[in-house]
């Protein structure tokens, strides 16, 4: 017979599991580095239950193998000071060893502090891309490399263009009819500015009378060049892009803020941000534009931060830190440190101080958490002010209360709701049936019977065959998922069996199905009894349920009828 595979995960779960139970668990100190085994085995002893590192919900008086996945069951020591049975106490050795620490609960103004990333940007609304006014070639270039510094008016370029050429001719024939016809002038040096030439350097074509063939292009704005994008000796035309000048007197700051993040924030709020340059030095501005999009890539807006300048300290590229304060001033709020909580799926976890028990313990309490900052998230159910909350070792305080069988992260206690909606009842009343079909088809074994063990196995397949015919609705489909298409699987082949021993190999693998969801959802309305057979599974040994304590063994029939004993017992809810 197949016995259950323990994938690579559970494995590492349950060795983390062992791992944090060794800690927690109240084993003595020693002044020595040895342990004398035979004290050791003698500590052991000393525990009443014993359970199963991979399912807690194991709770045996005796040692030896789950009844589920057959692992080795492992000793633990009852807790006699806790009040509330889900308590888990920890002892003084456990406490000293992790620094154990707790928060308590209490309404606060939420201060939402927030740290963000982002770099220095050039400020673009003060950019000037500078254009040519009209075709050429560059004969010589003075601002020849990006991140040269020019002020406005300085020569950037000398030119030869043939339509300067015929502009100056123009304006020379222009200017002998300047009194007669001033409006045709004022035309002519009107285009000539327009192109970019300055009032003098046009009064001083004027004066020398000449045609010049080379003009000189001046700066219109002064700053850093940004972009150079023409080289001497290339020819330009009428609206080509020659540089773009950057005004970094004031830079942009732009912060990526994620989603969360962007309720805290507002225009004109102040920043003070830092740069690895500068360190020890704070810089600081306000909040001008926030993007009204969020990229759907890395889920970010742009939050713009003007800054001022003057030093020319902050390059473009630079890489900066930002933190922010948001005070919510409408309400008071419970806070609750990120540390503090588990989660997995929709369920997040704290660990609550038990104040009425007698050392120090813990209570798995589930809450709902609302907004969230670096550090905190505010509270909207689950707790109250001044209750005490552990705030660190958090992960191995729950490892410890599912290896102790009590609720936690990963054995969640059956919600109220769980049981009582509709979906649920139609399920466990299925589940309950195929529980008593079931402890008839051990009685059939037990017996020898191999028609009447063949008809019980027909009809708990006819139950499984009768659900999946119904029209399930989602929740009761999603319920026959959890609860019962395993047990469907294994009875999927419905040709009788010709040899008891092949009904009993069924058996065995039914039995850990129907053992393992009578565990989780206890919902047997007689007592049951769980035996084990050492001998049973090619001497692997091998579990069942039963109505009676009297052994009746269903793995070997009357050939050993009374081989096994009883290791647990399942009453009445």
């Amino acid at each position: 017979m197949k016995k259950i595979q323990i994938s690579k995960r559970e494995f590492i779960i349950a060795a983390l599991a062992l791992l944090i139970g060794i800690i927690i668990s109240a084993i003595p100190g020693r002044n020595n580095n040895y342990k004398d085994k035979t004290e050791e085995h003698a500590h052991l002893n000393e525990a009443s239950i014993w359970t199963c590192s991979m399912h807690p919900q194991i709770r045996l008086e005796k040692e030896g193998d789950c009844p589920i996945c057959g692992m080795d069951l492992i000793a633990i020591s009852e807790n006699t000071q806790k009040t509330s049975p889900n308590a888990l106490s920890i002892s003084e050795e456990a406490k000293a060893l992790l620094n154990l620490q707790t928060y308590k609960m209490s309404y606060r103004l939420p201060i939402s502090e927030i740290e963000l990333t982002g770099k220095i940007e050039t400020n673009s609304s003060k950019n000037y891309h500078l254009s040519a006014n009209y075709s050429g070639r560059i004969e010589e270039l003075y601002a020849n490399y990006a991140g040269k510094t020019i002020k406005k008016g300085e020569k950037i370029a000398l030119i030869y263009s043939p339509e300067l050429i015929e502009a100056q001719q123009e304006l020379f024939e222009a200017a002998k009819l300047k009194t007669s016809h001033s409006a045709f002038y004022q035309s002519v040096v009107s285009k000539l500015m327009l192109w970019g030439l300055s009032a003098s350097q046009i009064e001083n074509m004027q004066k020398s009378g000449k045609l010049n063939p080379r003009f000189e292009l001046l700066s219109p704005t002064s700053g850093t060049i940004e972009n150079l994008a023409i080289n001497a000796g290339n020819y330009i035309n009428k609206g080509q892009m020659l540089m773009s000048i950057a005004d970094l007197s004031t830079v942009w700051l732009h912060l990526d803020a994620y989603e969360n993040d962007l309720p805290y924030l507002q225009i004109n709020q102040e920043v003070d941000f830092s740069i690895k340059a500068f360190s020890g030095t704070q810089f600081s501005g306000k909040v001008s534009f926030i993007e009204p999009f969020v990229n759907s890539k890395n889920r970010t807006s742009i939050v713009r931060i003007e800054v001022k300048n003057a030093q020319f300290q902050l390059k473009p590229g630079m890489v900066v830190s930002a933190r922010l304060q948001h005070q919510n001033k409408s309400e008071l709020q419970l806070m609750l440190p990120k540390s503090a909580l588990l989660f997995a799926g929709n369920r997040y976890v704290v660990y609550v101080k038990d104040t009425k028990a007698e050392g120090l313990a813990f209570l798995y309490r589930e809450i709902i958490p609302g907004a969230e900052n670096s550090q905190f998230v505010w509270v909207k159910e689950g707790l109250k002010e001044g209750e005490e909350v552990l705030i660190n070792s958090v992960f191995k305080v729950d490892a410890a209360a599912q290896l102790a069988g009590l609720p936690s992260l990963m054995n969640p206690p059956l919600r109220h709701s769980d049981l009582q909606s509709d979906a649920s009842k139609f399920m466990l009343s299925h589940l309950s049936q195929i529980t008593s079909i079931y402890l008839e088809l051990q009685n059939a074994l037990s017996k020898d019977s191999l028609l009447l063990a063949n008809a019980l196995s027909n009809k708990i397949r006819n139950v499984m065959l009768k659900l999946n015919t119904l029209n399930l609705q989602t929740e009761e489909r999603m319920y026959y998922e959890i609860v019962l298409s395993d047990i469907d699987k294994k009875l999927s082949n419905p040709a009788p069996k010709q040899n008891i021993m092949e009904l009993r190999e069924d058996f065995y693998e039914i039995s850990e199905l129907i053992i393992k969801l009578n565990y989780r959802y206890k919902q047997n309305e007689i007592p049951l009894y769980l035996a084990y057979c050492p001998m049973a599974n090619n001497s692997a040994g091998a579990y069942w349920l039963s109505r009676d304590k009297i052994i009746a063994n269903p793995y070997f029939g009357k050939s050993m009828l009374r081989c096994g004993e009883v290791r647990d017992s399942l009453p009445i809810y």
